[in-house]
C-alpha cells in the first residue's frame, strides 16, 4: 500500500490537501491563503468592523467605511448619539 501524497502536507485547519502526480496543493477555504493556508486575510474576523461597518482588506491590515453614526478604525458609536 503506496501512503498518500498528502499524508505528509500540513494544509493547516484551513485548507485541504489535493494530491496531484507533480506535488500535493492545498486548497484554502475562503479568506485564507498562502502554500499552507496559514495567512488570514484581514477581513476574515467578524469584529473587524463592527456596526455592520464594510471592511476593506489590503495585504497586511483593514479599513472600514463606518455606517452614519460611527466612526473609527472598528466603527465605534460616536460619543453623544
Amino acid at each position: 500500500m503506496n501512503p498518500s501524497i498528502c499524508d505528509s502536507t500540513d494544509c493547516s485547519r484551513h485548507g485541504t490537501c489535493i494530491g496531484t502526480k507533480a506535488a500535493p496543493t492545498c486548497l484554502c477555504s475562503l479568506g485564507y491563503s498562502g502554500t499552507k493556508c496559514e495567512i488570514e486575510a484581514p477581513c476574515t474576523n467578524a469584529i473587524a468592523c463592527s456596526n455592520n461597518g464594510i471592511c476593506i482588506g489590503t495585504v497586511n491590515t483593514f479599513s472600514c467605511i463606518c455606517n452614519p453614526g460611527f466612526i473609527g478604525t472598528n466603527c465605534a458609536p460616536i460619543a453623544g448619539k
